[in-house]
């Protein structure tokens, strides 16, 4: 349970490979100038992780290796045995997990008048597509987003102007699936009544948690 919804997750999964490589790197060309970078790349993928589910859409993606048996009960409280397919994630990506991300920092200061002194700052962060699924069927786009700070700072104060996502950017950055309770039901047609009326399948929605549109303001700081 995630928030307020049921949502699929991989649990125990059989194995999975990740292999990543890190980089950073520091440049002061001058006193006053200062330059950041640093970069991921991660390759994580499961290996030999076969899963049941009763999910249509990712049962003809993935295709259905074979067919276990789920023991539930029906509308009337009879038991039951609904069909499962088993789906192969080998080489799936793990979720939440993007190629490459970067995040590049550019500073400067230099003093203005006594024990005053200015600084201006931009920070560029960049993430590659994210699976939010284990079946790899629902992406997330990559997305860039620059935030800058303009300021003046003295001992014990400091006035900043800053603006957050910059040029605007509206890829989602979060995002999970669960049953889609307000979406349409796919009812399943058996022997009796009971069945065919009271256990439907529940289709998958995506939700998703909207970024923050281009922000702007002010900030005072003072410290006692």
């Amino acid at each position: 349970l995630i928030g307020d919804q049921f949502t699929p997750v991989a649990s125990n999964a059989a194995e999975a490979t990740i292999f990543g490589a890190e980089l950073s790197a520091d440049w002061r060309p001058a006193e006053r100038w200062r330059f950041h970078v640093s970069y991921t790349f991660l390759d994580a993928e499961y290996d030999r992780t076969r899963i049941p589910t009763s999910d249509l859409t990712e049962s003809a993606a993935l295709g259905c290796e074979a067919i276990a048996p789920l023991s539930t009960v029906d509308g009337a409280g009879a038991p039951v045995v609904v069909p499962q397919c088993v789906v192969d994630l080998n080489g799936r990506r793990l979720e939440g997990a993007p190629r490459h991300a970067l995040v590049g920092h550019a500073g400067y200061q230099a003093p203005l008048v006594r024990n005053i002194r200015g600084f201006a700052e931009a920070t560029v962060r960049y993430q590659s597509q994210r699976p939010v699924t284990a079946d790899n069927l629902v992406m997330l786009d990559s997305y860039a987003e620059t935030d800058v700070r303009l300021g003046l700072q003295g001992r014990r104060w400091e006035f900043l102007l800053y603006a957050d996502n910059l040029f605007d950017n509206d890829a989602v950055k979060s995002a999970y699936t669960g049953v889609d309770f307000a979406g349409p039901s796919v009812y399943r047609t058996g022997s009796g009544a009971g069945e065919s009326i009271a256990t439907p399948r529940l289709t998958r929605g995506t939700f998703v948690t909207l970024p923050d549109s281009f922000t702007y303001g002010f900030r005072a700081t003072v410290r006692f």
